[in-house]
This record gives C-alpha cells, structure tokens and sequence, in this order.
C-alpha cells in the first residue's frame, strides 16, 4: 500500500475516532478565518487586483510589483500577481517561479494584529517578529532576482 494513502487512512480514522476534536478545529479555523483573515485581508486584495487591472500593462518592472503585493498583502496576493504577470507574459517562467518562493508570506497587518498581538501577546510594536518574519525574504528575493 502506498505510504501516501496508508497516512490520509490514519488521519480519516483518527477524525472518526475524535469527532468533537475534528470539530473544535474545524470550528477554530472558520473563526480565525472570518474574524481575522478576511477583514485583513480582503481589502488588500480588492485593491491588488484594481491595480493588475488598471495598470499591469503600464507597471515598469512587474517582478518587483509582484514582490510587493506579495509582501504587503500577504499571500494568496503575491502568487496570483506573479501568476498573472507570467500570464501576460510580463515575466519569464523561471522569475515566476523564484517570485513564488517569496510571495506567499503573511502580510504584515496579519503578522501584527494576529500572530504578534492575539499570540504572541506582544502590546508595544512587534519590530523584532516584523524583522524576523520579512528580512529572510528580502535577502532570498534579492538574491533569487539578481541571478
């Protein structure tokens, strides 16, 4: 049996087994999703996708575009802006793919508000989490983009 099949048969056994705990989770996650992901992030992203609308034929260096929404919005927006820059044929598909790498990364609004305040438990700003979060993907970035 294949080793792939045999672990997904463990987990749908395990969930049978604990349904009130597949269901707090379950639960846990619908409520994280629409308490905090979708007001954080969903006005990102109607202004991301205005953005590639209006502008993506006129935007100078889309790579850099693409690593910025990805940044600043958090993914899924980076991957649906370097997907929809390679599309258009505005970068080529090994640039696509090194944006990928880069581009799905939590927003920073999502970084303070969830991971930092509601975790972490962190009042002041939470520069350090900030640096540690963002500064390994700039340096891959650059690195990926300049080869």
């Amino acid at each position: 049996m294949n080793k792939k099949l045999l672990f997904l048969l463990l987990i749908i056994v395990l969930l049978v087994c604990n349904p009130q705990t597949a269901l707090s989770g379950a639960l846990s996650g619908l409520n994280l999703w629409f308490d905090v992901i979708v007001p954080t992030l969903l006005p990102f992203m109607i202004i991301s996708h205005l953005l590639q609308n209006v502008y993506g034929s006129s935007i100078k260096n889309p790579a850099a575009y693409a690593l910025g929404i990805g940044i600043f919005c958090g993914f899924p927006m980076g991957a649906f802006a370097a997907c929809s820059m390679y599309q258009k044929k505005r970068l080529t598909k090994k640039t696509a793919y090194l944006l990928l790498t880069c581009c799905n990364i939590s927003s920073p609004a999502f970084v303070i508000s969830y991971i930092s305040m509601t975790n972490l438990g962190i009042d002041s700003f939470p520069y350090k989490v900030l640096a540690a979060t963002y500064i390994p993907v700039l340096i891959i970035a650059f690195a990926a983009l300049t080869m």
